[in-house]
């Protein structure tokens, strides 16, 4: 097992763990985009992931909603998504936050993959780099 000292700290994730194709954001024909402007930080003190959507800066986020007990979500003044944070992430996540490729605890490294499906309005991140085959449909606006 590796130390916490071995995961990654306050500095920006870096651009490994992105998996997009040549690092560019990518059109298919059904309007299916790779993004890689999103900006992922690990802060180790408090075992938060945190997920940036927006460039952020003084004002821009305008009111906070917890989606559960582990999910925190910001909004800005048109009522989009600016940020995501996960408290506990470590234990929570389906993979593990450590500067290895190595499988820990039978767990994946962290190989985040973000999709933006313009004609659904909706951004899918992948944390290990995989779509799962089978979805749940829910009528629940909060599920995203």
């Amino acid at each position: 097992m590796l130390s916490p000292s071995k995961r990654w700290g306050n500095e920006q994730l870096p651009g490994q763990f992105m998996k997009g194709p040549n690092m560019q954001t990518m059109s298919t024909k059904n309007d299916i985009h790779i993004r890689n402007d999103t900006v992922y930080r690990y802060y180790e003190d408090t075992d938060t992931l945190s997920i940036y959507l927006a460039k952020a800066s003084s004002g821009v986020v305008r009111y906070c909603k917890e989606a559960n007990d582990y999910i925190l979500v910001s909004y800005d003044d048109d009522d989009k998504i600016v940020s995501v944070e996960i408290y506990g992430a470590s234990e929570l996540l389906c993979c593990h936050l450590f500067d290895t490729s190595e499988t820990i605890d039978n767990k994946p490294q962290l190989s985040l993959y973000p999709v933006c499906y313009e004609d659904r309005d909706e951004l899918e991140v992948f944390l290990n780099d995989f779509k799962p085959s089978t979805f749940q449909e829910t009528e629940d606006k909060d599920i995203f």
